[in-house]
């Protein structure tokens, strides 16, 4: 290209990859030996990688190269960020969800001064990348849950953060418009993803009897956390609004939709409250649920007896110090236990035992014919998609709703949710594309084209695991692959519309997101 462009020539580009290609090589070096590099030599490695990524980046904008010196400003963040988990690593810190949020704290805070630094839109977007991972994780490292634990906590709380990070955010985009800075438009579209994430997991069916499995309770843990964030979020709120005021680039219509749609968002988590203990399985407990002697003797199943177990085993030790451990656990008393005629005919009648003449040994009588099984006539099968009946036996317990399909066993509060949450959803997606047309911001109409499209895409899917037979299968694969090829082409030329305005005063609004 010739100077008034983006005076970057390709024997230019050429010597950049040249440069990667020894980077490379060097690396591959280094790695390729790690095991046998000291400790501290490792730490020095890893930071001179991050400060020659930086450095070289400043360089090449200083001499009019901005967009191979951005690119090396975003690999200096996310190289920071590795470096990070690697030393982590390196001095064998614990694999904990509280010391991986730890480390995404580390990681986000100091690409966010990187970015504020080298004014880098780029790293500010992997900031705000990190900073999603790690709200998550700390959220779950304070409830001591699991990402693969059952969700009987809900997942209401973990919606409502992200829904007041949304605010947040919005507060932060309205400070730096009322400075004309660039960063204004990244906010501004992680506000309206936060949003439309939130609206997002609540349209799905099989996600709302999930949101409060247990009623509308909130942890305490998780309760300060949502605490602690919106204090935050209206402190940024108030501090952008009065400032966005002061240089009067306020714009009234705005905050009245976000604070409208707010409204609505917190009335569509709330109802889902109403959903609650009307779908799920009731289930009956097992032995090892007991964890406890005391529980464990005094269990009552209808159909199992338990016995509190102790074993001992050798931990062996590779200095030789072996350890002897006691295990104790509660097990089941099964049917091979009695191990002939007259014990078997003396077991417990809840047991169902018989003697097996052909095999010598004492079984469980069991259903043959497995079309007979009716849950409706089991001691706790009774009671599914009714919490509180199944909470009151001893011997059971609830499991809430999970899974895709089976929408005919919906409770009409369930349609009625699920049918506000899809309005919601279209309704927050127009306002994400309006906003963006009107700030003219390509990447917010493509956020919520995106948005829309997965969306349309999800309740097809739906549509399918709900009408899973051979014939209606067929006509929704046929009907259903017109309308996406049909719908395709019209998003497609209606976002290519929407893009094109937006940016036709983009550089008038300095809107660089």
């Amino acid at each position: 290209m010739d100077d008034s462009g983006e005076k970057t020539s390709f024997g230019q580009i050429v010597a950049v990859m040249g440069a990667i290609l020894i980077a490379v090589g060097i690396a591959w070096l280094v790695f390729k030996n790690w095991s046998s590099i000291p400790d501290i030599l490792k730490v020095v490695i890893l930071l001179i990688a991050v400060g020659i990524s930086y450095t070289l980046g400043v360089f090449l904008r200083i001499y009019d190269h901005e967009k191979i010196g951005e690119s090396l400003i975003i690999l200096g963040g996310l190289l920071y960020i590795l470096s990070i988990f690697l030393i982590a690593q390196i001095f064998d810190l614990s694999s904990t969800l509280q010391t991986n949020s730890m480390l995404l704290l580390l990681a986000w805070v100091g690409v966010l001064i990187s970015a504020y630094v080298f004014g880098s839109s780029g790293n500010l977007v992997v900031s705000m990348g990190a900073f999603l991972f790690w709200v998550s994780f700390q959220h779950m490292a304070l409830l001591n849950f699991g990402i693969l634990d059952d969700l009987e906590i809900g997942l209401g709380p973990f919606l409502l953060v992200f829904l007041v990070v949304g605010i947040l955010f919005y507060g932060l985009s309205l400070w730096h418009h009322s400075r004309d800075h660039k960063f204004a438009g990244v906010y501004r579209w992680w506000t309206g993803f936060y949003f439309l994430l939130f609206v997002y997991v609540l349209s799905f069916q099989a996600f709302l009897p999930l949101v409060w499995p247990n009623g509308l309770v909130i942890p305490g843990a998780s309760f300060l956390f949502i605490i602690v964030f919106l204090a935050l979020a209206f402190l940024f709120l108030f501090v952008g609004l009065v400032s966005a005021l002061n240089q009067r680039k306020l714009e009234l219509r705005s905050v009245l939709i976000l604070a409208g749609g707010l409204v609505l968002m917190l009335v569509l988590i709330l109802s889902a409250a109403s959903i609650s203990g009307k779908l799920g399985r009731c289930d009956v407990l097992y032995c090892n649920d007991f964890d406890t002697q005391n529980g464990c003797n005094a269990a009552n199943l209808p159909d199992q007896i338990c016995e509190w177990q102790q074993t001992e085993r050798v931990l062996y030790q590779r200095d030789g110090n072996n350890e002897l451990i006691t295990d104790t656990y509660c097990e089941t008393v099964n049917c091979r236990n009695f191990e002939d005629i007259a014990a078997c005919a003396s077991a417990p009648s809840k047991l169902n035992c018989r003697w097996d003449a052909d095999s010598s040994w004492c079984r469980e009588e069991r259903l043959d014919d497995f079309s007979k099984y009716d849950r409706t006539t089991q001691p706790c099968g009774q009671y599914d998609n009714n919490r509180d009946s199944c909470l009151s036996e001893d011997y059971c317990r609830w499991r809430p709703s999970r899974g895709i399909g089976g929408g005919g066993d919906a409770p009409l509060s369930l349609w009625i949710t699920w049918i506000f949450a899809n309005i919601m959803l279209l309704l927050v997606i127009l306002a994400v594309i309006g906003y963006g047309v009107w700030r003219h911001s390509p990447r917010l109409v493509n956020l919520g084209i995106t948005f829309f499209v997965l969306g349309i895409i999800t309740r097809y899917i739906g549509f399918i695991m709900d009408f899973w037979d051979y014939g209606g299968l067929s006509l929704l694969f046929i009907a259903g692959g017109i309308i996406l090829i049909f719908g395709g082409w019209l998003i497609e030329r209606w976002r290519r519309k929407l893009v094109k305005e937006a940016k036709q005063q983009e550089e008038k609004y300095q809107d660089y997101w």
